[in-house]
């Protein structure tokens, strides 16, 4: 596991892509270098890619996403183009652990 955050609360991701109507998402703390297929209460199609989601993770299980909701408030158009996996990735493990200030 990865972490409380996983098993006790909702974890904001992004939508990278869809694999047959699946939606393939990435999130603070995935142990996978790629985006984790996931279930999902929310349909989704190609204009949805880049957007920022709700996870749940079923048992806990960072291996398990479940999308729960699309966040209405969505990154900068374009910001998602302009960004390589290992930025995204990055981005999303500064955002879990930010330097102390």
């Amino acid at each position: 596991m990865i972490g409380e955050a996983i098993r006790d609360g909702v974890v904001i991701g992004m939508l990278l892509g869809l694999d047959e109507g699946r939606p393939l998402v990435v999130f603070a703390g995935n142990p996978s270098a790629q985006a984790v297929p996931a279930r999902s209460l929310v349909r989704f199609g190609p204009e949805d890619i880049g957007a920022e989601l709700a996870l749940l993770f079923e048992d806990g299980d960072p291996g398990r996403p479940l999308v729960i909701g699309r966040i209405v408030s969505p990154m900068p158009e374009g910001l998602l183009n302009a960004m390589s996996m290992r930025e995204i990735s990055d981005l999303f493990a500064f955002m879990e652990n930010p330097p102390a200030r």
